[in-house]
């Protein structure tokens, strides 16, 4: 640095004005260096920082039914050069102490479990101000216990087993995050395996879905590659990405066949059981209002060659209507911004054609219910049949019954506060009893007693084939006698315009108990009032 010239005498001292502490500090300062500069010397400013460190804590629970906590997990923390360990104790708790501020990584580990790998920023400053003791606390999170296992069977479009074949199984689910409140499905596993001389292939480790809780995503991607296949006759087989609920397949091994030139075109795995099976449980699989609808095939399918249809309950067109996709053998039907009703009845036409060859075609129409909204208390309406002066038509806010296709009447469920028998005193089949429930009688097993709710769940013709009986329906009948029929006892009874109640819990016979698609038991539905008059 040059030096300055010398400066001329200063004027005669002023007196000096207060000024702030900083200020002071900082002037200084600026006048050390200038003076060193002014003798030619290299001087420097050094500001002294303080290494600001905190501590890193979390919960970690098991992701198995109830969430327990789990004790003994390797706890590793790293933050630069920085590491230590711990484990958790009894409570699922972890601490580790004198953590330096900044980017945090924590490996969590427990051989029965699979390693989680948790990011987190432990903040040293607020601003410009250094912080002390910062935290960072972490989850919980629950670990998946890694048990579980996969199989599949791959087979060539001749039934023969198909050797050597690498398979990939990928899950949607890494650990489960519960820091917000509500669990949620994080990360991705992957493992593989090599089809053996059977065809078989066994993909370790995966998680156990069929021991873990309802609350991790159980969606599994079993990925087959393109690969040439040495048969009774050879051929390129396309590949595909095959959908799976792990919790559905936790204890089957399904068969895939590599679709060759001569295989028809099948669905392997759906959100919508009926696609796979033909049949309805007596709890459907649900779809969301918003969708999507998915559907894997055992082939690709030509893009082109996708038709979606979407009919109401009785046959009328729905007011929304999906929109394919197609990805190799992947179909998705996304429903728009626009949502199906909540707790409802549908009916999908769907036709698709190979894309190897499009005469090889599906066609399918296949009953869709959306999820009913839990929170929401089922009611029924009632009235006359204008076509039919005996019955009266039970309307119910979402689809009801007992499933499994079955169209049989449900007993036991029809009580009038009617005097069905001319004996004030004893309380008949199908009477109601104020004093209870529990003193309730069951009508004998005869539909023509009339106290039988009779389902009555419209089909309609689609457009290849007709609407299946599901089991469910918000249509029943419940026929009454006529105004001057006799009844038990030769007395003369009628039950229109008489209160009605459905003790929906009463049928012994558990499997003809009225439930929703969601598989929860209706409540009863009391204090109803039957239409008309006598």
């Amino acid at each position: 640095m040059t030096a300055r010239p010398s400066a001329p005498a200063p004027a005669a001292p002023r007196a000096p004005r207060a000024r702030s502490t900083a200020a002071t500090a900082v002037a200084a300062a600026l006048a050390a260096a200038l003076a060193g500069c002014g003798q030619g010397q290299d001087s420097s400013v050094g500001v002294k920082t303080t290494e600001v460190r905190g501590s890193v804590a979390g919960v970690v629970l098991d992701a198995g039914p109830g969430l327990a906590p789990l004790a003994g997990v390797s706890v590793l923390v790293v933050a630069g050069s920085f590491t230590a360990s711990t484990t958790t104790d009894a409570s699922g708790l972890f601490v580790v102490a004198n953590v330096p501020s900044g980017s945090v990584v924590v490996r969590l580990s427990e051989p029965r479990h699979f390693d989680v790998y948790l990011r987190g920023l432990l903040d040293g400053a607020a601003g410009n101000f250094p912080l002390q003791g910062p935290t960072l606390t972490l989850g919980p999170v629950a670990l998946l216990a890694n048990s579980g296992a996969f199989k599949v069977r791959l087979v060539d479009e001749a039934g023969a087993p198909a050797p050597g074949i690498r398979v990939t199984a990928r899950t949607s689910v890494g650990y489960l995050d519960l820091s917000s409140g509500a669990a949620t499905s994080t990360g991705v596993l992957e493992a593989a395996a090599t089809t053996a001389a059977d065809g078989l292939a066994t993909i370790t480790p995966l998680p156990d879905f069929g021991a873990i809780g309802p609350l991790a995503n159980d969606a599994l991607t079993v990925s087959i590659p393109p690969v040439q296949v040495q048969g009774s006759e050879t051929y390129a087989y396309l590949g595909a990405d095959l959908a799976f609920n792990g919790r559905r397949v936790s204890s089957q091994t399904p068969t895939v066949v590599l679709a060759g030139p001569h295989t028809a075109v099948q669905v392997i795995s759906s959100s919508l059981d009926y696609l796979q099976t033909g049949t309805t449980t007596s709890q459907p699989s649900l779809v969301s209002p918003a969708g999507p609808i998915t559907v894997t095939f055992n082939q690709a399918i030509g893009k082109d060659t996708v038709r979606a249809i979407l009919y109401g309950e009785g046959g009328d067109l729905a007011p929304v209507q999906p929109t394919p996709t197609v990805a190799g053998n992947n179909v998705r039907l996304d429903l728009g911004a626009t949502p199906l009703a909540t707790g409802a009845r549908y009916n999908l036409q769907l036709h698709v054609a190979s894309l190897a060859n499009q005469a090889r075609e599906y066609n399918v129409l296949a009953p869709v219910f959306t999820r009913p909204d839990p929170n929401a208390a089922v009611s029924a309406t009632l009235a006359l049949d204008p076509g039919n002066a005996s019955d009266v038509i039970v309307t119910f806010s979402e689809p009801v019954g007992v499933g499994n296709g079955s169209s049989s009447p449900i007993g036991c469920v029809v009580f009038y506060e009617a005097d069905l028998d001319g004996n004030l005193q004893v309380t008949s089949a199908g009477e109601w009893n104020p004093k209870g429930n529990a003193s309730l009688r069951c009508v004998p097993g005869d539909p023509a007693a009339g106290h039988y709710l009779r389902p009555d769940e419209p089909s309609f013709a689609g457009q290849l084939s007709a609407s299946a009986i599901t089991g469910f329906s918000t249509r029943f009948r419940l026929t009454v006698r006529p105004s001057q029929a006799v009844c038990i006892g030769g007395y003369q009874c009628c039950v229109l315009g008489a209160p009605v109640h459905f003790v929906l819990g009463r049928n012994p016979d558990s499997n003809a108990v009225l439930r929703r698609t969601s598989g929860q038991p209706l409540p009863d539905l009391l204090n109803l009032m039957m239409p008309g008059g006598c």
